[in-house]
C-alpha cells in the first residue's frame, strides 16, 4: 500500500451519490494529545487517499467500545451492507486507556502510535469494503503494516524520529530472553538474529522469546519446545517462543555445546521461514519451507568468524 491515491482504486469505478470524505468527531473527555494526533493523521490520509463514501472516526473517552454483537474492543469498524445510502461507515476508537498506554510504553509516542495503528486497521477495512478487494485477514494485516510504515516515516508525521522503521513496534526482529535463560543461549541467538537482520527484511516485527521452561504448549494443547504464532488480533505481532531450560541436558545428549546451540537455532530458523511465508503472503508448502530453512542454516553456518562456528551436519 503506497502513498499514491490510485493504489486504493479498483479497475472499475463505483457509481455513488453519497457524500465522500473523512470526518473526525471527538467527544468531550478525549485526551487533547490523541485528538491532535488523529487530526494530523486524518489530514495526511486526505492528502494521499480518496474516501468515496464518507468515513467518520469517532474518538470516545471510554476505555472500551462495543460492537453491534456486544463484543468488547479498543476500536471497531462499522461496515454497511449497501454503498448507496445511509448508514455510512464509521470507526469508533476508545481513548480512555491513554495514560495506561503511556505507562506501558514509557512515552506518549507509544500511546499515540497505538491509537493511530488501531485506526489504520479500520481504514484498510474500509478500502477493502468499498472496493470489494476481498482481502483475507492476513492480507488486511499486511496492508495495515505497510500503510503504518508509510505514515510514520513521512516527514509530516508527528511520529517520525520516534517510531522509525527499525523500532520494535513497527518492523525488525528482537530477542527477548527471560530470567534464568543460559547466557550461551542468549548470545548465540543474538548473533543468529543479527545475521538474519543483515540478510533478510522484516516488514512486520518479529519477537523471539527465549523462555526458561521445559515445554511450551500450542494453542491446540500440543507440547513442544518451540512454537510459532501468527497474530490473530491487531494488537499482537508474530512471535516465536523457544523453551531452553534443557540446554545443559542438550549439551550431554547432543555431544557438546555447539551441537546444543545448533539444535535450538535449528528450530528458530524453521519457524522464521514460516514467518516469511506468512508475512510475504507466499503460502509455501511444507517441502518448500523445509528446503528454505535448510538452505538458510547452511548459509549461516558457512560464514566465517565468531558466532558462526556451529556444526552443520543436522541442517543437511
Amino acid at each position: 500500500m503506497g502513498n499514491d491515491k490510485k493504489n486504493m482504486k479498483p479497475s472499475g469505478t463505483v457509481k455513488r451519490k453519497n457524500p465522500g470524505g473523512l470526518r473526525i468527531v471527538s467527544r468531550k473527555g478525549v485526551p487533547p494529545d490523541v485528538r491532535r494526533a488523529i487530526l494530523k493523521f486524518a489530514a495526511w490520509l486526505r492528502l494521499h487517499y480518496d474516501f468515496p463514501i464518507r468515513l467518520t472516526i469517532y474518538l470516545l473517552p471510554e476505555e472500551k467500545v462495543f460492537s453491534s454483537s456486544g463484543e468488547e474492543s479498543i476500536s471497531i469498524f462499522f461496515e454497511p451492507i449497501e454503498k448507496t445510502g445511509k448508514p455510512y461507515p464509521y470507526i469508533k476508537l476508545a481513548t480512555g486507556d491513554y495514560q495506561k498506554l503511556i505507562q506501558e510504553g514509557g512515552n506518549v509516542y507509544y500511546a499515540l502510535y497505538t491509537n493511530v495503528s488501531s485506526i489504520i486497521l479500520h481504514v484498510v477495512q474500509y478500502f477493502n469494503w468499498y472496493y470489494d478487494k476481498k482481502w483475507s485477514k492476513k492480507q488486511i494485516q499486511i496492508q495495515r503494516e505497510k500503510l503504518l510504515h508509510v505514515y510514520v516515516t513521512d516527514d509530516k508525521s508527528p511520529l517520525k524520529n520516534h517510531m522509525q522503521p527499525n523500532n520494535q513496534h513497527i518492523t525488525g526482529i528482537k530477542v527477548v530472553a527471560r530470567k534464568g535463560v543460559h547466557p550461551d543461549v542468549r548470545r548465540a541467538m543474538l548473533k543468529f538474529t543479527g545475521w538474519l537482520r543483515n540478510n533478510y527484511d522484516f516488514p512486520i516485527h518479529l519477537n523471539i522469546y527465549l523462555l526458561n521452561v521445559w515445554d511450551i504448549y500450542t494453542s491446540w494443547g500440543k507440547k513442544c519446545t518451540t512454537v510459532y504464532r501468527e497474530p490473530l488480533k491487531t494488537c499482537k505481532k508474530p512471535i516465536i517462543k523457544c523453551a531452553v531450560a534443557d540446554y545443559t541436558q542438550l549439551i550431554l545428549s547432543q555431544g557438546g555445546k555447539n551441537n546444543a546451540l545448533y539444535s535450538i537455532i535449528y528450530d528458530v530458523a524453521k519457524y522464521f521461514i514460516y514467518y516469511q511465508s506468512w508475512c510475504l503472503n507466499k503460502g509455501w508448502s511444507k517441502s518448500t519451507i523445509n528446503r528454505r530453512y535448510k538452505t538458510l542454516l547452511q548459509n549461516y553456518t558457512n560464514q566465517k568468524g565468531e558466532g558462526f562456528q556451529l556444526l552443520r551436519e543436522k541442517g543437511e
